[in-house]
């Protein structure tokens, strides 16, 4: 069974991007358009991994991230954030919460596919060992 990536992002074009990336790696693709979208995708959906927009109306990147961290059930999927900026305040934020990678706007698809690989790869051997 593939593994089940959730997007969030603002941006219909970014999501149509991460999501023919990703599907070329056969991966399954779920979409959100903010992080209260994502929070409620990802609980009525069977993610393996969320990548998320750091800047987003309504709920952020990192906001959504601090209360996926909160859920019990959720609180271990991997996720990476990706961004635009750089703000270092943010990035630390996001490593204090968890997020694997940092991936910086704009990047090549063969570097998002490694992350996405090394992460999926990350969870499934913390899962391993957590047995």
């Amino acid at each position: 069974m593939p593994k089940c990536i959730c997007i969030v992002d603002d941006h219909l074009n970014i999501r149509e991007m991460l999501r023919y990336a990703l599907t070329l790696q056969g991966l399954e693709v779920v979409e959100a358009v903010d992080g209260a979208d994502a929070l409620e995708k990802i609980v009525t959906h069977n993610i393996d991994m969320v990548l998320v927009d750091w800047l987003m109306p309504k709920v952020d990147g990192l906001e959504m991230l601090r209360c996926l961290r909160a859920m019990e059930a959720f609180a271990e999927i991997p996720v990476v954030m990706i961004s635009g900026h750089d703000d270092i305040d943010a990035r630390n934020s996001a490593r204090e919460l968890g997020v694997l990678y940092w991936l910086k706007k704009p990047f090549r698809i063969s570097e998002l596919q490694l992350v996405v690989e090394n992460s999926l790869c990350a969870a499934d051997s913390s899962s391993t060992l957590n047995r």
